[in-house]
């Protein structure tokens, strides 16, 4: 059986490395689901704010899938 080797803060630690390369990450919070850590944040690119969710391997610390939500604005 395997063990969980990630924790939430790594799991933060991890996507905001990520994303600050490319946009301004503000990480909202760290969900653990199955054996995964899915990750919220609000990311600022070209003037646009956005929300990516990142799915994390909480074996492994891979990047297992992301997801780019437009906020839209009314």
């Amino acid at each position: 059986m395997k063990t969980l080797h990630v924790g939430k803060e790594d799991a933060i630690e991890i996507t905001t490395r990520f994303l600050s390369q490319h946009c301004s990450v503000h990480v909202h919070d760290a969900v653990l689901e199955d054996k995964s850590w899915v990750v919220t944040a609000r990311i600022s690119m070209f003037g646009k704010i956005m929300t990516e969710n990142i799915r994390i391997n909480s074996t492994t610390g891979k990047i297992e899938n992301y997801l780019l939500t437009p906020n839209i604005s009314t």
